[in-house]
């Protein structure tokens, strides 16, 4: 999706992602490092860098921290699949 705001706010990546109500969604940036940042609603983003920013949008009011190889990592949902 696009944005016209190359620093938008967490709820204006979802509203132009279609992902309403914007208060039921938790947002999560894609880093290089395949690690995830979550965002929130009323927290910026820069997008000015080069390429395109990934993110993932998950209906749900928390966010579940696990572990994998000894890196902390942060999913929207309480169960996770091996693909992902």
């Amino acid at each position: 999706v696009a944005v016209p705001d190359p620093v938008p706010l967490g709820r204006q990546i979802l509203a132009a992602a279609g992902l309403v109500p914007i208060e039921e969604f938790s947002l999560f940036a894609i880093l290089p490092s395949g690690d995830f940042e979550d965002i929130r609603l009323d927290e910026t983003f820069d997008l000015r860098a080069k390429g395109a920013e990934r993110f993932v949008g998950f209906r749900s009011d928390r966010d579940f921290r696990l572990t994998l190889n000894d890196d902390e990592l942060r999913w929207g949902k309480p169960a996770i699949s091996g693909a992902a």
